[in-house]
């Protein structure tokens, strides 16, 4: 499960809900926040759900990982993989 600081909580959600949109997804900001407070779902109903987990999981990496990460092409190939984990789309 994600834990956030709220002020880190609303960041996540808003900019999981915004990218996510412009990539196509349907969801609410207060969906993708009831979708991330029950994220030890392990199987998504929607293409839109598996992204916003996905992408919610990248963003907390990125937080947790911050003062480490060195952006290159590893790093990028991890962050996609972790993007993609729940993708049921080839």
């Amino acid at each position: 499960m994600i834990r956030l600081t709220q002020h880190r909580k609303t960041a996540t959600i808003e900019s999981v809900g915004s990218s996510t949109r412009i990539e196509g997804s349907k969801m609410s900001d207060a969906q993708v926040k009831i979708l991330l407070d029950n994220i030890e779902i392990e199987k998504f109903t929607s293409r839109d759900e598996q992204e916003v987990a996905g992408y919610a999981k990248v963003i907390d990496l990125i937080f947790d990982s911050r003062e480490f990460l060195n952006v290159d092409e590893n790093h990028l190939l991890q962050l996609h993989s972790t993007l993609l984990a729940h993708s049921t789309k080839e």
